[in-house]
């Protein structure tokens, strides 16, 4: 998948437990060069570095225009 800045996307984030779940994101900036992107979740407000081949793509999500 095509990913761009702004896009809402499922991407992992490893919970106080120790176990990684998705969680609700939106894209902030991806660096091509390294294949990952900084997400922002949704509800949190914490921005992380993920991987663009860990996001997953969620239809019940609306996406930016």
């Amino acid at each position: 998948m095509e990913w761009n800045e702004g896009d809402r996307c499922y991407a992992p984030y490893i919970d106080e437990d120790g176990e990684e779940r998705l969680y609700p994101a939106s894209i902030v900036e991806i660096h091509k060069e390294n294949d990952d992107c900084y997400v922002l979740f949704e509800g949190y407000g914490n921005v992380e570095t993920v991987l663009l081949s860990v996001l997953e793509a969620c239809d019940d999500l609306e996406q930016a225009d």
